[in-house]
């Protein structure tokens, strides 16, 4: 749950050291280009307060729950208070949204962020936050089909307009280009066991395939797609 730099390591038995937002009074000539000592308005270096969660386990009889802590810290419950309650039956936009995203499989470990782009453009990073040593940890799939007419229908809520055709594509982890793209230009390095190891297929064959529809997350997996809508009128649009 990094948000600084930091590292850690047991230099003895029995014995944790930690290392947080590393200090150096000189370049270290490994690529920053310059000291790295922040220091506040007063010339004193800066204090960072961070809190550190341990949980003692075995990995067999008692799995680690880090990623479960990271959601309850990162997203703790909200509290809302009205005193004028009017209560209704009808699903809301948002009890709407969250359950059709619950069926196209963004459940548990899974998070999506939406990234609007342009007109009708938007791009969504999948993410599963689970890992492989976490009691919680498996593979999820999720539709995109699914996740994109949800979008649709509840941009346009108000004024339902038929969805004429969407275009999903998977992208770079940093979304600009294509993934198919990404594997043609990278650096293929060539050894003699290439074969023995399958060290040049080193993402499935399916992966870079665009507009597919389900898509396997496994732990500590992101992808990244551009859905562009079509709308079937030109009255509605999915984003402005």
């Amino acid at each position: 749950m990094n948000d600084r730099s930091q590292g850690g390591t047991s230099i003895a038995p029995g014995t944790v050291e930690l290392m947080q937002n590393r200090a150096a009074p000189s370049d270290d000539a490994k690529g920053v280009g310059e000291p790295l000592q922040e220091k506040d308005e007063y010339g004193n270096g800066i204090r960072v307060i961070a809190t550190y969660y341990v949980q003692i386990c075995d990995g067999v009889h008692r799995l680690p729950l880090q990623r479960v802590a990271q959601h309850k810290i990162n997203d703790p419950a909200n509290y809302f208070f009205n005193f004028d309650l009017a209560e209704t039956k009808e699903p809301t936009l948002k009890d709407e949204l969250s359950e059709a995203y619950k069926a196209a499989g963004i459940v548990d470990t899974v998070k999506a962020v939406l990234i609007p782009r342009a007109k009708n453009l938007v791009h969504v990073r999948l993410e599963n936050l689970a890992d492989l040593y976490d009691s919680n940890s498996q593979a999820y799939t999720v539709s995109l089909s699914s996740v994109a007419n949800a979008l649709w229908a509840a941009a346009n809520k108000l004024k339902p307009v038929p969805l004429g055709s969407v275009q999903i594509t998977e992208l770079s982890l940093s979304g600009n280009m294509l993934l198919e793209e990404m594997q043609a230009r990278r650096i293929h390095w060539k050894t003699v066991d290439d074969a023995k190891t399958g060290a040049t297929q080193h993402y499935a064959a399916d992966d870079c395939q665009h507009a597919p529809d389900c898509v396997k997350l496994e732990p500590q997996r992101i992808r990244v797609f551009a859905m562009e809508f079509t709308p079937a009128s030109d009255d509605a649009m999915f984003l402005q």
